[in-house]
């Protein structure tokens, strides 16, 4: 039997309280923000209990029973060994959820303090969807500007970037570029073209030996760090792939690699 891991829960937790935090982009998990709603929550269901008339209350039993057992799903299939306890596949529960909670903060009894509630819940929403705004890992990574200053390539090359970044990068290259793997075929290149955020390259890579750097640029949050070699050399994928470069998880692309060179 599999355990569930803490941070499944503690993400799933954040995430039906305040949304997407970018924890997937090197954004980390922010449990503190999600005290508010949470607490809100927390008030409006004690409304409930207090002053909820007997149809609110039975009403809202339903409607967290609903949500209750689309959790209780994914959390059996975890402790099977089949960990599928992640706050996408938990969304269904939120409507019921949601609706649960607007019962309380309406009743018919308690008006005035739920409308208080409701109140707070929109405004701290509105600041976090305006703080999210200026929160620049948050907005659509700009791989149309990448791929525009990487151009097309003249020898075979190999890109490394995040991993959510492969399909706009192929997308924007429009040059047939793949995703290497670290099995089975053996790769060689002349250049590596780096797509860093947040981290300082050095002139000579060691997870890239022969490789010198060349040339730095930046696109907007990115960085485009270009390594070249003399001739041609071995691209370490797996080592590449394991890459500090800023973001959660790394992959690597290549280019320039076939008939039509």
């Amino acid at each position: 039997m599999a355990p569930i891991h803490a941070p499944s829960l503690r993400v799933s937790g954040v995430a039906f309280a305040v949304g997407e935090t970018g924890y997937l982009i090197a954004e980390p998990v922010r449990p503190l923000l999600a005290l508010v709603p949470l607490a809100l929550a927390a008030v409006a269901f004690g409304l409930l209990v207090l002053r909820g008339e007997r149809e609110e209350r039975r009403t809202a039993a339903l409607l967290i029973s609903l949500a209750a057992a689309t959790i209780l799903v994914p959390l059996a299939f975890a402790l099977l060994g089949k960990d599928y306890f992640l706050d996408r596949n938990l969304l269904p529960a939120l409507v019921p959820l949601l609706g649960a909670l607007a019962i309380a903060a309406t009743l018919r009894r308690a008006r005035r303090a739920g409308a208080a509630v409701c109140a707070a819940i929109v405004l701290y929403s509105l600041g976090f969807w305006v703080a999210t705004g200026f929160t620049s890992s948050l907005q659509r990574a700009p791989y149309r500007s990448v791929a525009i200053d990487l151009g097309e390539p003249d020898a075979p090359r190999a890109m490394v970037t995040w991993l959510l970044g492969v399909g706009p990068l192929r997308h924007y290259l429009g040059t047939h570029a793949v995703q290497a793997v670290p099995e089975g075929q053996v790769w060689f290149v002349h250049e590596i073209d780096v797509i860093s955020q947040d981290v300082d390259m050095p002139r000579t890579w060691k997870l890239a030996p022969g490789f010198r750097r060349a040339g730095e640029t930046t696109v907007d949050r990115f960085t485009i760090t270009r390594y070249t070699t003399k001739g041609l050399a071995h691209l370490p994928v797996r080592s590449l792939q394991k890459a500090k470069i800023g973001f959660r998880s790394t992959r690597v692309l290549l280019d320039g690699i076939g008939p039509e060179l």
